[in-house]
């Protein structure tokens, strides 16, 4: 498996936490944002990025 790319506001003050995830959030998925209902707002995104296309060596 190939590298992985890991996003949480765990470390994030938790007053802090929706503003920054919202920020992430908004880089991948335009006019997309969490309004969450809970004070112990916590998120988590784990993906593995596209691979690049091989290309012939050259000779």
């Amino acid at each position: 498996m190939g590298l992985m790319e890991r996003f949480s506001v765990d470390t994030i003050a938790p007053e802090q936490r929706r503003e920054c995830w919202n920020d992430i959030i908004a880089q991948a998925f335009p006019n997309v944002a969490v309004d969450p209902r809970d004070e112990d707002f916590t998120a988590h995104l784990v993906r593995q990025p596209p691979r690049l296309p091989r290309r012939p060596l050259a000779a």
